[in-house]
């Protein structure tokens, strides 16, 4: 991954002369470009910044390939959508001590089922105890308002004003 995207081969690998690496489609999305997307899901989920630049790196290493074949490249494509304006729909819930599965009664129960009933491709959905916010990106600075689980969408390094009814979350 130092050269920005991975090789379909270990590096460790004896018999191979030249390891391959590409971003090119075939019947499915290449491999590159889904991990565009999966690194910019684990930067929201964890907030961690190395998976970011990880992230930024392959489109980058690609970027002559792709400006010759934009058709072949479509699902390095969509993976840069997902790095440009990445989509976070968060609930905080304020009664949650630590990370845990999503709750299974209460208002933060309800909260969180609204939102798993979005259907949102490519989307980051997840349930995060107030605790545990991130102090940085855009969830920095967002709590759960008057101490009621709260829901934020957010895309890119936008977020929504905070929202607490399930309605309003899915009109939102």
């Amino acid at each position: 991954a130092d050269t920005g995207g991975y090789a379909f081969t270990a590096d460790d690998t004896p018999d191979v002369i030249v390891r391959m690496r590409g971003a090119h489609d075939d019947a499915v999305p290449n491999a590159n470009a889904m991990m565009v997307s999966n690194l910019v899901a684990l930067h929201l989920l964890t907030g961690k910044q190395a998976y970011l630049d990880r992230a930024h790196a392959i489109p980058e290493a690609f970027a002559a390939d792709l400006a010759k074949n934009a058709l072949g490249h479509c699902g390095l494509l969509a993976g840069a959508f997902d790095l440009i304006a990445p989509q976070h729909v968060v609930v905080v819930d304020p009664a949650a001590a630590s990370a845990a599965p999503a709750p299974t009664s209460g208002a933060s129960a309800t909260l969180a089922r609204a939102m798993f009933r979005l259907s949102l491709p490519g989307a980051v959905q997840q349930v995060i105890p107030a605790a545990q916010l991130p102090r940085t990106g855009p969830l920095a600075g967002k709590t759960a308002a008057d101490g009621k689980p709260t829901a934020y969408a957010c895309i890119g390094p936008i977020c929504s004003l905070p929202v607490t009814e399930p309605d309003a979350l899915l009109e939102l």
